[in-house]
């Protein structure tokens, strides 16, 4: 392929399809050079928009932009709302705020008593020496019924022959 400059400026009764193809070529360089312009631009607010939501602490739209104005850096407020929307840890601070926890009022918000209980069983040694084994009960408070506890070889229970 070869390339050379054409001179497109000259009148229009002396241009031929060289110069003609010149000048359209010119006309879409300029307009394409002009909408990367205006994309760096955005890109760059939106970098410091996202910085300045950063270091003002996941605050919000009005908090970051106060934070960004008293350092001198001007943004949009349509360009820090963007960034709030795509924000992952924003997303997950808004999504811990609608939910429960476990235990909130004094009362179990999710579950009843006893269902989000877990009971994990594992053999112990039986010394040498004893010669029986017993369970202890434990009854937790507000809960309807017993409920085992590990056994127990405790010479005090159980004491040898």
């Amino acid at each position: 392929m070869k390339v050379r400059h054409v001179d497109a400026h000259i009148p229009k009764s002396r241009a031929n399809e060289e110069h003609r193809n010149n000048e359209q070529v010119d006309r879409a360089a300029k307009i394409e050079v002009s909408k990367i312009d205006l994309d760096w631009q955005h890109k760059g607010e939106l970098f410091l928009a996202r910085w300045a939501h950063d270091a003002s602490g996941h605050q919000g739209r009005d908090a970051t932009y106060k934070w960004a104005r008293d350092r001198g850096v001007d943004l949009t407020m349509d360009s820090i709302s963007q960034v709030i929307h795509d924000c992952e840890t924003c997303a997950a601070i808004k999504q811990a705020k609608r939910v429960k926890p476990l235990w909130y009022g004094g009362q179990w918000s999710k579950y009843k008593y006893g269902e989000a209980w877990q009971i994990d069983y594992i053999t112990l040694p039986k010394p040498a020496k004893a010669s029986a084994t017993c369970s202890q009960w434990w009854k937790p408070p507000r809960v309807a019924g017993d409920l085992p506890c590990a056994p127990c070889y405790c010479p005090e229970h159980h004491p040898g022959p």
